[in-house]
């Protein structure tokens, strides 16, 4: 009778009910140490910095400079060498697939500078412009290359392209989730687009120049 008055929470007369740290407690200061590591601040740092547009202005400025740059050469290698290009159509589909890899990151930098814009909706842009993209190369894929010079058809079967404009649907899809990464998709994707077109610009060049000294 005496133990039902008293209650089931009532603790004995002297015995100490002050609350411990307890395993509990310790977990809590092991995370709280982990957290203090340089290398987990630096996952967690590049894990929000992912989807942190306005922290990638001086990137995006710096790419559609670039991309521009080489975009607008490519339009100039194509008019001193009109003939030569208008000879063939795999050359012309070449030629298109090098001026889609540049604007890629051309367009994809721009979209990143656009003010007030929310992470989710440059997700979107991204898919959609990545959607846009792939069919535009799977498009300008050539039809047949036998006649064409071997190191054009080899740059046509190394080309990433279908890589590319899969990884750029991914860092769109990667933006409107907010996980796995977002922006450090599109570095990928325009390192990937420029080396490419750099390298097809590269192969016309050769081409156009043994072409030119074939003729003399």
């Amino acid at each position: 009778m005496e133990e039902e008055e008293r209650g089931p929470c009532t603790a004995d007369p002297g015995v100490d009910v002050t609350p411990r740290r307890g395993h509990l407690g310790d977990l809590e200061v092991l995370e709280q140490h982990c957290r203090r590591l340089p290398w987990v601040r630096c996952c967690q740092s590049a894990a929000t910095m992912g989807f942190d547009i306005a922290a990638w202005s001086n990137y995006g400025v710096a790419v559609v400079g670039g991309a521009a740059a080489l975009t607008g050469l490519l339009f100039v290698a194509v008019s001193v060498n009109s003939e030569w290009f208008s000879s063939s159509r795999a050359i012309r589909n070449r030629a298109g697939q090098a001026l889609v890899l540049f604007i890629i990151p051309l367009v994809t930098s721009i979209l990143m500078l656009v003010p007030g814009q929310s992470v989710r909706v440059l997700g979107i842009e991204v898919v959609g412009f990545g959607v846009l993209a792939g069919r535009t190369l799977l498009a300008l894929r050539s039809e047949t290359l036998q006649d064409e010079p071997r190191s054009l058809v080899l740059v046509d079967r190394l080309s990433p392209r279908v890589i590319i404009t899969t990884a750029l649907i991914a860092g769109g899809a990667s933006l409107i989730a907010r996980r796995f990464g977002g922006l450090y998709w599109l570095v990928g994707v325009h390192v990937c687009a420029l080396l490419t077109g750099l390298l097809n610009a590269w192969v016309f060049l050769l081409a156009a120049g043994a072409d030119r000294s074939r003729r003399r």
